[in-house]
């Protein structure tokens, strides 16, 4: 089992930065093991003791500080949340706390609205930030319990409801409320970036060219984001979901319980955790995490009486795919999701069959963000965003991408990709040429009140770019002469209609800007007249 489980963190090595590993099967710990580096600078290995930043897997615990004062009787997660944060809620509709929970409010994704407002991802971002965000906002990516978006809005503004209720912070609730009673010593809410942690690991990157570098996490915004815990307080939260003790059972059950559309349509997401099962019939639970190059996942079985706890300070390693892997290898069974990735549909199995064209090109991948496959001797590369991956030629059309564990199928316009389980297709990137009247139409500054951000359009031979002051130039791929795909980071998407665009990404839809000049005239009066 060790050799196993080894083979899938070989990417963890002793002088790179790694992570932590643990595994309690039906009350027993069956695995635990460290890897790499906490501090590649001053060659500290990771230990049992090392603490990690476990970003979205905190967002299960803001729903249970909420269910916690449900059961005390001190809201109901169908009120409106105008009841409690009405300064923060600016919408005429109502939205629910269990909207929030469930990720069907339809609020604006905040790190959309923090990258299409000009901030970087190491920016400082506090608290009051957000706030302020809120405040700006004024429309919703689609009505409230009709679609699922995943949100770190929604669970700022859960943070916002504890402190309301409680007068107190999160960070000081969940301590009185949660991690005391379970003896969770090492595990609370960083809520200021300044702070010192003892033995806190640092995180870092691969930067594709053979380089380490450290990557830096300067937030302190909490309820979306913000634990500091190691595997084994996190093994004493999830012994509490299969005997709990400092809540009803039916608190826990109701975390677990897929969220519903308004059209009956379950999400697969429930409160603060994704909800599933596997091939071979074992439901799940989980939740994973990722900031800056810190990792985390937290996966339950909650019938085989299984739990995995995996923390790492490097991203090279898919930490769900290693959880589902190693269930496989625990129990025996068949352990791939049916339905990772939320309810997106899984195509057939793909046929093998002869393919001798050529599959450069862009690709889209879940309407989210752009790959580029690119000839490398008898294979190919693919690159991503962060990270460039060798395929590796297996048979046919089929190739495989060793690092991440992915399977790729090759066709003409379009490639099949399997990984998890699950079969999607990505249709190739076609681009079409623009007129030149077309162009200079298209080119000027645009501004975004809810964002405060300002983009401007730029001419480049037969199209255009959108460039940022400080997030730089960004290539615009044109579908039609009004219909653009952006390769920021993330795919986004923009749609010009009547000196505007409409700018939607995965997690935000339809962020009005609108013109308001030219930066070649240096005429910015109407910037300044709609900037309140």
């Amino acid at each position: 089992m060790e050799e196993k489980i080894d083979k899938l963190f070989t990417r963890w090595k002793e002088d790179t930065a790694g992570g932590y590993v643990a595994i309690r099967s039906k009350g027993e710990l069956v695995f635990e093991k460290a890897y790499g580096l906490a501090d590649m600078e001053n060659k500290i290995p990771v230990t049992k003791s090392t603490l990690f930043h476990i970003a979205s897997t905190s967002k299960q615990f803001t729903c249970f500080c909420i269910l916690l004062l449900e059961e005390s009787g001190l809201l109901d997660i169908d009120d409106d949340v105008k009841k409690y944060i009405p300064g923060l809620m600016p919408y005429e509709c109502s939205i629910t706390i269990r909207q929030l929970m469930n990720h069907t409010s339809g609020i604006r994704e905040l790190y959309n609205l923090y990258s299409f407002g000009g901030l970087l991802f190491d920016d400082i971002s506090t608290n009051e930030h957000i706030r302020n965000y809120t405040k700006r906002l004024r429309t919703l990516s689609f009505k409230p319990g009709s679609d699922f978006s995943y949100c770190n809005t929604g669970y700022f503004l859960l943070s916002e409801i504890v402190t309301a209720v409680t007068k107190e912070s999160i960070r000081e609730f969940a301590r009185k409320n949660i991690f005391d009673p379970l003896d969770m010593k090492d595990t609370f809410w960083l809520d200021d970036y300044t702070e010192i942690v003892p033995n806190m690991s640092q995180c870092y990157y691969d930067d594709g060219q053979g380089k380490w570098k450290k990557a830096f996490v300067s937030s302190e915004v909490v309820g979306s984001s913000g634990i500091i815990s190691n595997p084994a307080d996190l093994l004493k939260w999830t012994a509490h979901y299969l005997a709990p003790i400092i809540c009803k059972p039916e608190t826990l059950r109701k975390m677990q319980e897929s969220g519903v559309l308004d059209n009956r349509t379950e999400t697969g997401y429930g409160m603060g955790l994704y909800v599933s099962k596997t091939h071979s019939g074992l439901r799940y639970f989980e939740h994973s995490g990722s900031t800056g190059a810190y990792r985390a996942a937290l996966m339950v079985f909650p019938e085989a009486e299984l739990e995995l706890i995996i923390t790492a300070n490097n991203a090279a390693v898919d930490l769900n795919q290693a959880c589902f892997t190693i269930a496989s290898i625990i129990s025996g069974q068949n352990c791939t999701p049916t339905n990772y990735g939320g309810n997106i549909p899984s195509l057939p199995e793909p046929k093998l069959l002869d393919y001798s064209g050529n599959a450069e090109g862009r690709y889209v991948i879940l309407d989210s963000y752009v790959v580029e496959l690119k000839k490398q001797g008898d294979g190919y590369q693919l690159l991503t965003p962060r990270e460039t991956f060798p395929m590796e030629h297996v048979e046919k059309n089929k190739y495989v991408a060793p690092q991440m564990g992915y399977h790729f199928f090759l066709f003409d316009g379009y490639i099949l990709i399997n990984a998890l389980g699950k079969t999607i297709r990505s249709d190739k990137l076609n681009t079409i040429t623009l007129e030149p009247e077309r162009i200079h139409e298209l080119c000027g500054l645009y501004y975004c009140h809810e964002t405060n951000g300002v983009f401007e359009v730029e001419a480049t031979m037969g199209g255009i770019l959108l460039r940022h002051a400080r997030l730089g130039v960004f290539t615009c791929i044109a579908k039609s002469d009004s219909e653009f795909i952006c390769l920021f980071e993330s795919l986004c998407t923009l749609s010009f209609r009547n000196n505007s665009f409409e700018l939607s990404a995965a997690r935000t839809r339809g962020l009005l800007f609108r013109k308001i000049g030219s930066e070649r005239n240096g005429n910015k009066s109407e910037y300044l007249e709609c900037n309140p």
